[in-house]
């Protein structure tokens, strides 16, 4: 009973006065997160109250991002706007917009999103070049040349054409094995039995 009033009030104030609700979001965005993660019913119940901050600032609802039920949605983020701006420079020059995921709890929600909406994927800026790169051509005389300096053969690399002012070169990583990277050192931390990288 509880769950409904909760979340109910969460909408009516959405609803009614989005700026103002857009500047309590922050502070609340934890406890929602917190309360969809541990009850499906309040998931339920308040997906429509969640919102994404932009890296300019604006607001885009869960559930605008979710209308597209067709075809698949890829939703770039960025833990850290700042460490991460060229990448988030890189997107915004084409247009993307990109989501501001700077907390613990907010990549274990967007896992968890993921999970009920399988149209729906995030991808951490630097995970992704596709999008950002116009084409992508693979040249077997440039995977030689990286393999033969490396020595590292089952690397897999690929090569996207970029525009002339961009970095000649970026090492990314798969999004799922960041993600496991990252919980790992999440709870090595905690428990400090690994030691925190």
């Amino acid at each position: 009973h509880i769950v409904k009033k909760i979340a109910d009030r969460l909408l009516k104030l959405k609803n009614e006065d989005f700026d103002k609700y857009t500047k309590l979001w922050d502070a609340i965005k934890p406890y929602i997160e917190y309360g969809c993660l541990k009850d499906q019913k309040f998931y339920d119940r308040a997906k429509d109250t969640v919102l994404l901050k932009k890296t300019d600032g604006a607001y885009t609802s869960l559930t605008e991002l979710l209308q597209d039920g067709e075809n698949e949605t890829k939703v770039y983020y960025t833990t850290d706007a700042q460490q991460q701006s060229y990448y988030v420079n890189l997107f915004a020059d084409k247009g993307i917009a990109v989501y501001v995921l700077d907390i613990a709890l907010d990549t274990q929600f967007a896992s968890f999103v993921e999970s009920k909406n399988e149209k729906l994927k995030f991808l951490r800026v630097d995970s992704s070049l596709e999008e950002i790169s116009g084409s992508a051509e693979e040249s077997e005389k440039l995977v030689g040349l990286f393999t033969a300096a490396t020595g590292k053969e089952k690397d897999k690399l690929s090569f996207v054409a970029m525009a002339e002012t961009d970095a000649p070169v970026l090492i990314r990583c798969n999004e799922e094995e960041r993600r496991f990277a990252d919980m790992m050192r999440m709870y090595a931390s905690i428990t400090g039995e690994l030691g925190a990288n």
